[in-house]
């Protein structure tokens, strides 16, 4: 197998395919503040309880997709949701310290 001169290319492809999408994304405040380091706490803490449920419905949900899992291979993706329940566990404590 040899590699092309495209190798490399395709973030920038997608980057500038995107157009203004992608400068609203990369710049969008949230992600200024924490570029800057003036994101308020509120707003930092606001995100990570987003970022909780959505783990917990894409853990329950990748739970199910082994259960459902026909093969040992399959099955073995279950590593994954096990880092991903780690990750959980740690937003977790940050919020409970939040109350």
């Amino acid at each position: 197998m040899t590699i092309g001169s495209t190798y490399g290319n395709t973030f920038q492809a997608w980057r500038t395919g995107a157009g203004q999408a992608w400068s609203d994304y990369a710049r969008h405040a949230f992600v200024e503040g924490l570029r800057t380091g003036e994101l308020p706490r509120a707003s930092f803490l606001h995100y990570l309880v987003q970022d909780y449920v959505f783990l917990v419905h894409f853990s329950r949900a990748w739970s199910l997709a082994v259960v459902k899992a026909e093969t040992l291979e399959e099955k073995a993706a279950y590593k994954m949701e096990k880092a991903e329940r780690n990750k959980r566990n740690i937003y977790k404590n940050l919020i409970d310290q939040r109350k």
